[in-house]
């Protein structure tokens, strides 16, 4: 269909279709001669429909970053165009752009609740609606990890290990320290660590005080938003690993996740608040590493949950999907034979959108590479889908 006809429609989730797009950290390139487009469309003959971009929505100065502010601090280059203008170029090249609003580290979920960036998210997403071509709009990635760990006690700044009994009387810099030493050992993974008082001081009792206040956070992003943005689509993330225990044992990788507290059924928001769920998936090869830090075990726990709880009928995508280094090129074509052709397709048949990680994550610099790239995903009927639009209210 022309641009004009698809305007006011959503992108539109259906069984057994997956979209393959890419995380491409290319904010600041503008034109269709980048590195992405180079190696998928016009070295391997694919098309990437789907475009992915981070905004910090406040710099470190405490300014808000808009989509139409240039020169951002975020970007660490002197000059750097305003998202608006990369969002703009995506939809001329017939693709659909995935923002992803990103909190900073000094805001909390409760600081969402309280109101303090509804001027901001009225003002962006009426921006983005005023486009009318189809967009996906991220809130808050990583919601399972620092954002939902230190949103607990009466005022939604408590770290939840602060209530861990052994640690209660220590100053918050001597209990981080310790709860990084008993984390370490499994100590929160435990039903034993599901302490009365995270859930005590906020909300419904019977759900974790971090998560729920995430999951209120979400809902009152969308209560701001309200009705009328037709081609708006909303998704969230859960970092890598969730649920799972190896990163306690595999440097880099935060533990939030693996904690009693927290489970998916605890943030779900109700329906029609989050139309895609998802998680950022960085692993090795399962069948090349099978006691590493492999795809399987970073998003294993995550499906389970999924498919166990209310979420179960929202559609998943995979998000920054890469191998767990990008330092072994030769090994590329055996992870992109197992990720596409087994685990997407066979494992996780619930997957509607994988947003691939190239050239950062995913180099394919290999001949072999490329070959595979070519063979499990170029040619393979399971991803040569056009997109799929819907109107509001309609499927």
């Amino acid at each position: 269909e022309s641009l004009r006809g698809l305007q006011d429609r959503q992108l539109a989730s259906v069984p057994n279709l997956v979209y393959v797009g890419t995380s491409a950290h290319e904010e600041t390139a503008l034109s269709p001669g980048r590195r992405s487009v180079g190696i998928l469309e016009e070295g391997l003959g694919t098309t990437t429909p789907i475009e992915s971009a981070d905004l910090i929505v406040q710099n470190k100065d405490g300014n808000f970053v808009d989509l139409s502010t240039p020169n951002s601090s975020a970007a660490g280059l002197p000059f750097a165009p305003p998202l608006s203008l990369w969002m703009k170029t995506r939809m001329l090249e017939g693709r659909v752009p995935a923002i992803n609003f990103k909190l900073p580290p000094n805001m909390t979920a409760q600081d969402v609740i309280d109101g303090k960036i509804d001027d901001y998210i009225k003002r962006n997403i009426s921006e983005i609606a005023n486009t009318k071509g189809a967009v996906l709009v991220g809130l808050f990635s990583d919601f399972d990890q620092d954002l939902a760990a230190m949103s607990f006690g009466d005022d939604g700044t408590t770290p939840f290990y602060m209530f861990d009994p052994k640690l209660s009387t220590m100053t918050r810099q001597q209990a981080a320290a310790e709860y990084e030493k008993r984390a370490s050992k499994s100590a929160y993974a435990s039903p034993k660590a599901l302490w009365p008082d995270l859930s005590s001081h906020y909300g419904d009792k019977s759900i974790p005080d971090g998560p729920e206040r995430v999951r209120d956070a979400w809902k009152h992003v969308r209560k701001v938003i309200g009705e009328g943005f037709p081609n708006i689509a909303y998704y969230s993330t859960a970092g890598t690993f969730h649920g799972s225990k190896y990163p306690l044992k595999a440097p880099g990788f935060d533990v939030s996740g693996t904690q009693a507290w927290n489970k998916l059924e605890y943030y779900w928001p109700g329906d029609g608040v989050l139309n895609w769920i998802g998680i950022n998936a960085i692993g090795s090869d399962p069948t090349t590493d099978p006691k590493g830090p492999n795809l399987t075990e970073a998003v294993d726990q995550f499906f389970v949950e999924a498919s166990s709880s209310s979420w179960k009928n929202t559609p998943v995508m995979l998000v920054g999907l890469a191998p767990i280094s990008s330092t072994n090129a030769s090994a590329e074509a055996a992870w992109i034979t197992t990720v596409f052709q087994k685990l997407i397709c066979s494992d996780y048949p619930s997957v509607s959108m994988v947003l691939v990680d190239i050239p950062r994550g995913l180099t394919l610099w290999s001949r072999e590479a490329n070959s595979a790239y070519r063979t499990h995903v170029t040619t393979n009927k399971n991803y040569k889908w056009p997109l799929r639009f819907k109107m509001l209210g309609k499927e």
